[in-house]
C-alpha cells in the first residue's frame, strides 16, 4: 500500500492516549482495517464514532455485524488486488469531489464580476478604466515592488 502514490499509511502503534487518539483520527481520510484475523477491532469502533469511513476486510471481527453501508467498505480478507482497488476507488471518489470545485476560486469570481461590469458599463455607453499598472487576476504588484 505504501508503494501506491495517494497513499499515506499513519498508525498509532498503539502508544496514544485518548486526546492524542481523537487528533490522530481528525487526521485519517480513511479508516484501513488490513488485518486477515481480528477479535475487534477497536478501530472500527472509534473510527465510526469519529465519523471516519472504514475499509475493512468483510468476514473479520464484528465488521459482519454492521449492515451493509457505504461507510464501510468491504473487501476480502488477505485479498491485496481488491484492496488496491476499493483504494484507487475512494481516492478517485475524493478527486471527483475536489473537482467539483476546482474552478471556484476567487480569482475566477473576480474575473467573471469584472467581465459583467464591464459588459453593463459598455451597454451604458461608459468607458472602462484602465486597471492598475502590474494588476492582474490573483495578483497584484505594489508599485514599491514587494
Amino acid at each position: 500500500m505504501k508503494e501506491l502514490p495517494f497513499i499515506e499509511v499513519l498508525t498509532t502503534g498503539g502508544t496514544l492516549d485518548e486526546a492524542e487518539l481523537r487528533d490522530f483520527y481528525h487526521r485519517l481520510a480513511y479508516v484501513l482495517i488490513p488485518e486477515t484475523v481480528e477479535g475487534g477491532p477497536m478501530s472500527l469502533l472509534e473510527g465510526l464514532a469519529m465519523g471516519k469511513p472504514i475499509i475493512a476486510p468483510s468476514e473479520v471481527g464484528i465488521v459482519s455485524e454492521f449492515a451493509e453501508t457505504p461507510h464501510i467498505r468491504r473487501y476480502p480478507a488477505g485479498d491485496l488486488q481488491l484492496l488496491t482497488q476499493v483504494l484507487k476507488t475512494c481516492y478517485d471518489e475524493k478527486l471527483e469531489r475536489t473537482r467539483l470545485v476546482q474552478d471556484r476560486t476567487w480569482d475566477r469570481w473576480a474575473e467573471a464580476h469584472h467581465q459583467l461590469f464591464k459588459r453593463l458599463l459598455t451597454e451604458r455607453g461608459i468607458r472602462m478604466p484602465e486597471p492598475a499598472s502590474g494588476f492582474r487576476f490573483g495578483m497584484v504588484v505594489s508599485s514599491q515592488g514587494s
